[in-house]
């Protein structure tokens, strides 16, 4: 007997109608329905609970049944690899939150990383920087295109205290003739200050350094 004829006849045994079973399972009657004219399957967890329901063994609810039984294997196969990369899923979904996370927070933790010293230093800049990605700059779109200058990269800073070259990214705009120097104020890879600066304002011993590179 497959397990659709052995639910309705456990069912008609003890007098319930398919509505009444289907609330004590919480399905619908059409669910029930469906089982005992074998139009489908309940699952494994359902199947648990319609033992204990209609006080029928599990082994004769599948005896007999080997669609049934191949169906429910395959469903705990699935269900199985499921709970495997459910959980695998969800920690490469938190890794790449955080990596995201961390990336959108870089500028404040410099910025607000109260173990990390304020530095000065100083830089030589571009004397013409770029707009709107690498733009020049074109006068006559001044009023019909807003050109934005395009940040400094990857400028070499000198600490004026250790000597020591940092690497820095930082907004500031076309520095005015004659001073494309910088005087940098920042902590770690944060930009809190820059001042457009001439070549003689730079600290003598400074301006050896600069000169090495330049």
């Amino acid at each position: 007997m497959n397990i659709g004829k052995e639910i309705k006849v456990r069912r008609t045994e003890l007098n319930l109608t398919q509505e009444d079973l289907a609330k004590k399972l919480n399905v619908s009657r059409t669910a029930i329905s469906n089982w005992e004219q074998q139009r489908n399957y309940p699952d494994i967890e359902l199947l648990v609970t319609i033992s204990d329901e209609l006080d029928i063994s599990l082994d004769k609810l599948l005896r007999g049944d080997s669609k049934m039984v191949k169906e429910l294997s395959l469903d705990y196969k699935k269900k199985k690899r499921y709970k495997i990369l459910i959980p695998i899923f969800i920690f490469i979904i938190i890794i790449l939150s955080g990596y995201i996370y961390a990336i959108s927070n870089t500028e404040r933790y410099y910025r607000y990383n109260p173990f990390a010293k304020l530095n000065t230093g100083y830089a030589v800049l571009p004397k013409e920087v770029t707009y709107n990605n690498g733009n020049e700059y074109d006068p006559e779109l001044f009023d019909k295109v807003p050109q934005f200058p395009d940040p400094y990269t990857n400028i070499e800073v000198i600490d004026e205290d250790n000597l020591d070259k940092t690497l820095l990214t930082f907004s500031g705009g076309q520095s005015p003739k004659g001073k494309n120097f910088g005087k940098l104020t920042y902590k770690d890879k944060y930009v809190y200050q820059l001042e457009f600066i001439s070549w003689r304002e730079i600290p003598t011993e400074i301006q050896k350094e600069l000169q090495k590179n330049n």
